[in-house]
């Protein structure tokens, strides 16, 4: 999520919310669309550049973003082409605390483990298809611009 990425093959910006964004997920993932967090912080799977936890519900946002931007793509890659499996990631994901238990971040279901194979590789996937990286950072900026609202209401004079 450089500079030179963003901009020259991605073709976005590199202006105000889209220069946070790619200091964050320098923070979060060391800038890589395929950084994963496997449960070290008891958040079950933790995934892309702004690290979309499984436990807080945020994991949910993008696999339905992904599914809206490519559902063939979506239903090809986590679903290995079946398109119950991938809805049923979804689902999953959906469930209280994404899906995993809120002391330990272990699944509640074993064939969503999203912490072993074959899910690992499948996010992986899906972070180097090149339909789903603008996707990630859309989903980023909108989540921002959704916290920068959520501020706005304490400090009407912020600016960015």
């Amino acid at each position: 999520a450089s500079q030179a990425f963003l901009t020259l093959v991605l073709g976005f910006p590199f202006t105000g919310m889209h220069r946070i964004l790619s200091l964050v997920a320098q923070m979060e993932g060391v800038g890589k669309f395929a950084a994963l967090n496997r449960n070290s912080d008891h958040a079950g799977l933790s995934f892309g550049l702004i690290q979309w936890a499984q436990r807080p519900g945020r994991l949910t946002d993008i696999l339905i973003a992904f599914s809206a931007a490519s559902r063939d793509e979506y239903v090809r890659l986590f679903g290995d082409g079946n398109s119950d499996v991938a809805d049923a990631l979804i689902a999953h994901c959906k469930t209280p605390a994404g899906g995993v238990n809120p002391k330990t971040g272990e699944t509640t279901d074993p064939s969503f483990n999203l912490i072993a194979e074959p899910w690992p590789a499948r996010f992986q996937a899906a972070a180097l298809n090149a339909r789903f990286q603008p996707v990630q950072v859309i989903t980023a900026l909108r989540a921002f611009a959704n916290s920068y609202r959520l501020l706005q209401q304490f400090r009407p004079a912020m600016v960015c």
